[in-house]
């Protein structure tokens, strides 16, 4: 069996009759519990990989790709702040609702590579989305 000195580190051979000492710095580990080290076999590892790429697959699948919280942010304020006059609370919550609606809507079908390449043909889905929702 082998073990490390707790007292030098190096490794060192227990052999059936021999005096339970380090062969290096001969120090005594007589009175020195050592415990087994037990190690990952392969078939865990290789599930714990699986299981984490298949993770992210089904993660990108259900969530979909989406856009920086800041820019949803915007576009969202943008479409609230749309009508310039003085909304009451009741017609200005279902304003809100539609442009939430609308964002949801039009981000399962495009995404935000589609716009940075053409920010008008996101604008103009997403305008037709809001309406779907009001």
């Amino acid at each position: 069996m082998k073990f490390e000195c707790p007292k030098c580190y190096k490794e060192n051979e227990l052999y059936g009759g021999a005096a339970i000492c380090c062969d290096h710095c001969e120090t005594s580990v007589k009175d020195v519990t050592f415990r087994q080290i037990k190690f990952i076999t392969f078939g865990t590892v290789l599930t714990f990989v699986t299981g984490g790429i298949l993770f992210d697959k089904a993660e990108a699948y259900i969530g979909g790709e989406r856009l920086p919280i800041s820019v949803e942010f915007e576009i969202v304020q943008s479409c609230l702040e749309s009508d310039k006059r003085y909304l009451k609370k009741s017609i200005y919550k279902a304003k809100k609702q539609a442009c939430t609606c609308g964002l949801d809507l039009v981000l399962k079908e495009l995404d935000y590579d589609d716009l940075k390449e053409s920010a008008p043909k996101f604008i103009a889905e997403y305008s037709k989305k809001v309406k779907e929702c009001k």
